[in-house]
């Protein structure tokens, strides 16, 4: 189980092809995710 965070590839983003969509998990919910922008 991820229990820190993820960072997915994602094709169309801010930064192109390359960029990454990081995730981290909601604090006090196990399977929720949330969102944190996109990084190069």
């Amino acid at each position: 189980m991820i229990r820190t965070g993820a960072a997915l590839m994602n094709e169309p983003g801010q930064f192109g092809a390359s960029g990454r969509a990081p995730y981290d998990p909601r604090p006090g919910e196990r399977n929720r995710w949330d969102w944190s922008g996109d990084t190069p």
